[in-house]
């Protein structure tokens, strides 16, 4: 048989590959002998970067995880990496934003309360001039830009379609039980002294956390706070409810009905009090908007009182609330309520006086607690030895940055709320409804518990802003007449 000169090219060819494959293969197998942990992350490293690049808006759905689930703090604090390189995660955004801007040409979006975001960032800059600890206001303001100004325009500006967003959601929900999980394996494997890499670390004061019908302690999540970490959880559950209305999969319906249980257990094991006014909040916004039904409604909250009954400390946390009624009748009753209510009653009304001291600019951002010893010594109720935040957002707000900075913020949710309500109505597309619906219960839950606890971890506030924009902006695309415009744009 005669050889052509292509069949010795060819056969050239594929002697060159199989060599360079098993020069490949031997470098790859050394390197996993003597370096196998290197090996094994840049491997993983190589196959996530191919992936991002082939599919940009996997990195937003990689960073909505992460941020949700605190994966930055818990890898600088448990982990060893650098505080740089967590914070650079946010880089991951600017993939699919260059994606959107340069290569499908899409304009920049602004939503209307970009402005307002913007005025309050001002607002705490202003504030923080004349703040007698100015490094702190200093730090509060950098966080107001980066998790809240950069984080919210980025995230607006990927998350640009109905399948987009709903995304975002899933990724949120399947984030938040991830977390509720493990805090229920926590729980019932009986070892609380276990933080599971991070991921359900320990109450700070954790023997004092004890009450004498308690077994373990409440569940905090990667955030190490119990109260916020309810919170977070809670504001998933309106996210999950209308997964299971509008999923027109019986899997994912039956999907999103185990993940609000699972979420519902999570919040559970915090025992917060300002859970369940939320979740009230919650039912009443769901019946007023008729997506329950007064009976649906009663299955719901009889629900919540079984939850809340199998558990002897929330109970007695529960209980507790009744020295509220004797405080509001009897002023000298305050020293015989529970120790934590006069903790937070003392934290409430000293950040009622710092404002009326202070009412125009406060006394700069961050520099509440700084200011909390003086004037809860002198209300003769308090038991804190140490500094301590508001636990009130909205007056915690206005003792830092004074009427101006209250002004903002409630600017901020009452203008999101009024697009909301307007897109809404003008909306044909039913899943993008019921993603408006969603974000609008949402901001209703984080408003609500809001009122209980400080304006800290603000980025997830800012992350759920810029859901609830991102919806907005959508119903008015998809809206009835082609030619009406989303006012929340510019």
């Amino acid at each position: 048989m005669n050889l052509t000169a292509s069949h010795l090219t060819n056969g050239t060819v594929v002697r060159g590959r199989v060599v360079a494959f098993s020069a490949a293969a031997i470098a790859c197998g050394l390197l996993l002998a003597n370096f196998p942990l290197p090996f094994v992350l840049g491997i993983s490293a190589v196959i996530v970067a191919a992936a991002l690049l082939l599919r940009p808006d996997l990195a937003t759905l990689l960073f909505v995880f992460a941020l949700y689930a605190n994966v930055q703090a818990v890898a600088v604090r448990y982990h060893g990496v650098p505080s740089i390189a967590a914070a650079a995660t946010i880089g991951l955004l600017l993939l699919p934003l260059a994606h959107q801007l340069l290569l499908q040409r899409r304009e920049i979006v602004l939503p209307k309360i970009t402005v307002l975001i913007v005025l309050f960032a001002t607002v705490q800059i202003v504030s923080a001039v004349w703040a007698g600890h100015r490094e702190t206001a200093v730090k509060v303001v950098l966080t107001t830009v980066l998790e809240g100004l950069v984080l919210f325009l980025l995230l607006v500006n990927v998350i640009r379609t109905p399948k987009m967003l709903r995304l975002v959601m899933w990724t949120l929900i399947m984030a938040g039980t991830f977390l509720s999980g493990i805090a229920v394996v926590q729980r019932a494997t009986g070892s609380p002294r276990n933080n599971f890499k991070g991921f359900a670390r320990l109450p700070k004061n954790d023997r004092a956390d004890r009450s004498s019908t308690k077994s373990s302690p409440r569940a905090t999540g990667p955030i190490g706070e119990k109260n916020y970490f309810a919170q977070f959880l809670l504001m998933l559950i309106p996210l999950a409810l209308f997964r299971l209305w509008n999923e027109h999969s019986p899997r994912l319906r039956l999907l999103a009905a185990i993940s609000a249980g699972l979420i519902l257990a999570g919040i559970a094991l915090t025992e917060s009090r300002g859970a369940v006014f939320g979740m009230a909040a919650m039912l009443a916004a769901l019946l007023a908007m008729r997506c329950l039904s007064i009976r649906q409604i009663g299955v719901i909250a009889v629900t919540g009182v079984l939850v809340v009954l199998s558990s002897p400390g929330y109970r007695e946390r529960l209980a507790d609330l009744s020295g509220l009624a004797e405080i509001a009748q009897d002023e000298t009753s305050i020293r015989r309520t529970d120790k934590s209510l006069q903790g937070r009653l003392s934290e409430i009304v000293a950040a009622a006086l710092i404002f009326r001291e202070n009412p125009l600019i406060g006394v700069g951002p961050g520099n509440f607690p700084t200011h909390f010893l003086e004037k809860a010594n002198a209300l003769g109720f308090q038991i804190h030895g140490e500094e301590r935040l508001a636990h009130c957002a909205i007056l915690e707000i206005a003792a830092e940055t004074g009427i101006l900075g209250v002004l903002c913020i409630v600017a901020i949710f009452a203008v999101m709320i009024r697009e909301l309500l307007a897109a809404r109505r003008a909306t044909v597309h039913d899943d993008v409804r019921a993603m408006i619906d969603a974000s609008l219960v949402v901001l209703i839950v984080l408003a609500t518990t809001s009122l209980f606890l400080s304006f800290a971890f603000v980025r997830y506030y800012w992350l759920m802003l810029a859901v609830a924009a991102v919806a907005a902006r959508l119903g008015f695309q998809n809206a009835a007449d082609p030619s009406e415009k989303s006012p929340s744009t510019a």
